[in-house]
């Protein structure tokens, strides 16, 4: 997956709880950052907190701990940001909710080089189609989405990752990349400790 987003603009990686998805995401986009010609970045989810926690600080693996001592957080243009020093220049990451209705307002009139969006299938669908749409212009453009799964129908398999599916499977280049995480792929759990977690899920609920 990592590999792959090197390659590739979309890059959607979808898996249940303690997964590793996230972190293996935030690695692929931490690449990302540090070689992107354009200066602005966004980081978001359902809540400017959510995208706090999940993308800056993640546990120990996000962007504040893989940019330990190159990166401070500061006020730029009034937004909270993560400002990250990097072999080709300084780079801004704005921090930004998108669960609400009009939360979109937020994010026009900015041009992104990537964006990372945590918990995308949460969040509102005009805030996912302005994040998209924000990072039109970009250099090189980059779009990093993680989420839990969700019922086939729900707005987000239909509207976003049905359409792009289909655009890749008639173009190989399209630049489409989809991974699924489970349990298993988290390299942090030993087989003992998955074995004890496995057994604690109802294989029917």
């Amino acid at each position: 997956y990592i590999k792959r987003s090197a390659r590739c603009w979309l890059n959607i990686a979808e898996g249940g709880k303690r997964a590793g998805k996230n972190v293996v995401s935030l690695l692929a986009w931490a690449a990302c950052l540090e070689r992107h010609p354009d200066r602005l970045h966004l980081a978001a989810g359902v809540t400017e907190a959510s995208a706090r926690l999940n993308i800056l600080d993640c546990n120990g693996f996000g962007l504040l701990h893989l940019f330990d001592g190159l990166c401070r957080e500061e006020r730029y243009q009034n937004r909270d940001a993560l400002l990250l020093n990097t072999a080709f220049g300084e780079r801004v990451v704005l921090v930004c909710g998108g669960g609400r209705a009009g939360d979109e307002r937020r994010i026009k009139g900015n041009s992104y080089g990537s964006a990372y969006i945590t918990e995308a299938n949460e969040c509102h669908p005009r805030f996912v189609r302005e994040v998209f749409d924000r990072t039109i212009s970009s250099r090189e453009r980059k779009i990093f989405l993680d989420l839990n799964p969700k019922a086939p129908e729900h707005w987000f398999y239909r509207e976003i990752m049905a359409r792009h599916e289909a655009l890749a499977k008639a173009d190989a280049s399209y630049g489409y990349n989809f991974g699924h995480f489970t349990m298993a792929d988290n390299y942090s759990l030993s087989d003992s400790r998955l074995r004890e977690l496995l057994l604690t899920y109802d294989p029917d609920d």
